[in-house]
């Protein structure tokens, strides 16, 4: 993680992202980048500790970066919440994916996004897009570079977290710390 372009990366990840993936105040002092993959239960169960950390904290935003994991579920499911980027609701499409339960069907994903007035339809059809084609590849490339392999893999500012587990007093005190300029 120390690599010499490691926070050039992350600077990147940060001044490039689609402000459609973006959850809080845009320019937000803090960021947190969070890399989370939709059939990853620990990444369904970090999401809302990362909601309380940006409900309770305003100078905080949250960069969403859905990684495909290792199923063809995950994978489709990636491709579904990049498709909705264009009409900027990938953050409808992601809650309804990151907040499924763990036997995701497809029936449940159409009621929901019916249920937010979402087509799934035109979604499932742009999935295979060359743009989300080119999103997917541009998350992987940047996921390589950063040493991400497994989810959530979620930074704040310059600090990774691997794996699951992460609890809000965690997550909190760190904010507090890059706050203070300790981190």
């Amino acid at each position: 993680y120390q690599s010499y372009g490691y926070k050039y990366v992350l600077n990147d990840v940060r001044n490039t992202a689609p402000s459609a993936t973006i959850m809080g105040p845009e320019m937000a002092p803090i960021t947190i980048v969070a890399y989370l993959d939709y059939g990853s239960s620990w990444s369904r169960r970090a999401h809302p500790v990362l909601l309380q950390i940006l409900s309770e904290n305003p100078d905080v935003n949250m960069i969403i970066k859905p990684y495909a994991g290792v199923s063809e579920q995950a994978s489709y499911m990636t491709r579904l919440a990049l498709a909705a980027v264009q009409d900027n609701a990938f953050l409808d499409v992601h809650g309804i994916l990151i907040d499924a339960p763990d036997n995701l069907s497809m029936a449940y994903i159409k009621k929901a996004m019916q249920l937010r007035g979402l087509n799934y339809d035109i979604l499932a059809a742009r999935a295979n897009d060359q743009a989300v084609e080119d999103m997917m590849s541009d998350i992987k490339k940047e996921a390589l570079l950063l040493g991400v392999d497994t989810t959530p893999h979620i930074f704040i500012e310059d600090e990774p977290l691997v794996g699951g587990g992460h609890t809000f007093p965690k997550i909190e005190t760190i904010i507090k710390e890059v706050r203070s300029g300790r981190r």
